[in-house]
């Protein structure tokens, strides 16, 4: 006859541990569960740019102050209006035989001073294609003519940036 195995003794669950009154503390980024509103209105701390600095780092606005008795306060100027060029008169450039053959289409870019009377008078080349096209944008362009940009109401002289499309139509 073979022995009994022992009987296993019956396991009992742990006893649980009485829930203490205060959580353990865990910090996240300078935030504690202890530095909590006792009212459970969410978190307790600081704002800002200045965390845990008084007034440090923060910008004074100076009060606006009436101007002194012995001058007149300045009068309220509206900003100066200022209103772009605006092309007038194009003149098309002619593909050159070149870029033709080699089929070569894109863009060149120009960058123009346009003057008060509204004519061309500087330019110069941004981006080219080659093979002529360059050129012939940039004569082109030189026989625009714009409505000048204004300040005001009055013409200036002003700077833009043309784009001169080649495209091959057949």
């Amino acid at each position: 006859p073979k022995p009994e195995p022992p009987k296993p003794e019956p396991v009992k669950p742990p006893e649980p541990k009485p829930a203490s009154t205060k959580t353990a503390a865990y910090k996240i980024k300078g935030l504690t569960l202890d530095s909590t509103s006792a009212k459970g209105k969410g978190a307790a701390m600081q704002t800002g740019n200045a965390f845990g600095g008084g007034d440090a780092g923060r910008g004074k606005v100076a009060p606006k102050l009436p101007p002194p008795p012995d001058q007149p306060a300045a009068p309220e100027t509206d900003p100066p209006v200022r209103k772009g060029a605006t092309v007038q008169k194009k003149v098309k450039p002619k593909y050159t035989r070149a870029a033709l053959r080699a089929n070569v289409e894109g863009q060149v870019i120009v960058f123009v001073t346009i003057g008060a009377d509204g004519s061309v008078k500087k330019i110069k080349l941004i981006k080219g294609l080659g093979y002529g096209l360059d050129e012939v944008a940039l004569e082109a362009v030189q026989k625009w003519v714009f409505n000048p940009a204004t300040l005001d109401g009055k013409p200036i002289q002003s700077t833009k940036r043309i784009n001169v499309d080649f495209v091959i139509e057949e």
